[in-house]
């Protein structure tokens, strides 16, 4: 019997060992190497690793914030905002962030919850990140878009009021009162219109943004002389954002009848700026309508000997070959359009978003677009 016992003790005591260097072996497989595991399959687009490897690191080290934070934006990414939302959100109760990892934290939560469509989670974490982060003017750059989009003007010019002061640049307030402007005249709140683009005006006098939304107005109210004055006085003072406002420019002075002016006036403004692009391609429409194919060609081609591989000017000489009847020039001129493969249009620097002819900011993001 005492034979017995040692030996069942013995055999205990060795399961006991056995256990605790295996899970001695199971702790010290580091879930740091599953964690660089996962950043270098994130890096070489492997979403399905990356998943399991940051979630394996989770599971073994619960204070690696970063690996959550990565899980779930790869969560949203792949179509499950919720899940993501929860993964974030059960970050925010733990006691002791960093305010770099909390900022980072909320940051993905607007992410989450604009993918969710709950705008309003979006705007109150956006809200929180102005009063918290250094980074403020971006993410009050960020709100004013979210407003101004959803045309919540009331808000943005709330919004505009009380962070004012988070400006450094006189030019950029002035960007966003006349936006706000602009979308509370299409709103038809023409008084509070009138106000925010006065505030505009007293910020910065003759911003050539504060210019377009006055000029925009003016024709949509049928104040085409006005118009063409403040056009006029815009390509004077910014030549070099002629293009800005060439279909404001066109209509203006077919309204008034005065459109054979235009032809002349982009002359000048391309011999000045040879390499305004909009403009020459205006132009080289308007010679062809005038009778002179072959000068609209030519305007063209100057253009396609540097850049050679041009979807929208070889689209267009294309289309005045074949005016012409020259079906051999035209069919060379096709076939080097479809070598190309796609027109790029103008996006924003900053989020990738697809910008407007007239846009000053992005009103996705609410980065500045231009600099005057």
């Amino acid at each position: 019997m005492t034979v017995f016992w040692i030996i069942l003790v013995a055999v205990i005591i060795l399961g006991i060992v056995i256990l605790v260097v295996a899970l001695s072996r199971r702790r010290s497989e580091p879930a740091g190497d599953n964690y660089q595991e996962g950043l270098r399959a994130l890096l070489d687009g492997r979403e399905t690793e990356a998943i399991k490897r940051l979630r394996d690191t989770v599971m073994k080290d619960t204070d690696n914030v970063d690996a959550y934070i990565r899980l779930g934006r790869l969560m949203r990414q792949r179509g499950d905002a919720e899940k993501a939302a929860h993964i974030h959100q059960s970050l925010t109760v733990r006691p002791a962030l960093k305010r770099s990892e909390e900022l980072v934290i909320y940051d993905e939560l607007v992410e989450d919850y604009l993918a969710m469509d709950r705008v309003e989670k979006s705007i109150g974490l956006l809200k929180e990140l102005i009063r918290l982060s250094p980074k403020k003017l971006d993410y009050l750059r960020r709100l004013l878009a979210m407003l101004l989009t959803r045309k919540r003007t009331d808000e943005a010019a709330e919004t505009l009021k009380q962070h004012k002061k988070l400006f450094s640049a006189k030019k950029e307030t002035a960007t966003w009162n006349a936006e706000l402007a602009r979308l509370q005249w299409e709103k038809g709140e023409d008084e509070k219109a009138r106000d925010t683009l006065k505030q505009a005006q007293k910020l910065a006098k003759n911003h050539p943004y504060v210019f377009i939304v006055q000029i925009q107005h003016l024709v949509d109210s049928n104040q085409k002389a006005k118009a063409r004055s403040l056009v006029d006085k815009f390509l004077k003072l910014y030549p070099e954002y002629a293009d800005k406002v060439l279909d404001l420019t066109e209509q203006v002075y077919f309204d008034l009848g005065a459109y054979e002016k235009v032809l002349p006036l982009y002359e000048d403004l391309l011999k000045r700026y040879p390499d305004k692009y909009e403009v020459r391609l205006r132009l080289a429409r308007l010679k062809a309508k005038e009778g002179a194919p072959d000068a609209a060609i030519e305007l063209i081609n100057e253009v396609l000997v540097k850049c050679p591989g041009d979807v929208g000017l070889l689209l267009e000489r294309t289309r005045l070959l074949l005016d012409q009847g020259n079906w051999e020039a035209a069919r060379e001129s096709f076939d080097k359009l479809s070598e190309q493969l796609v027109f790029m249009p103008s996006i924003c620097a900053s989020c990738g978003e697809r910008l407007e002819a007239t846009a000053w900011l992005c009103t996705s993001c609410g980065s500045p677009v231009c600099e005057p």
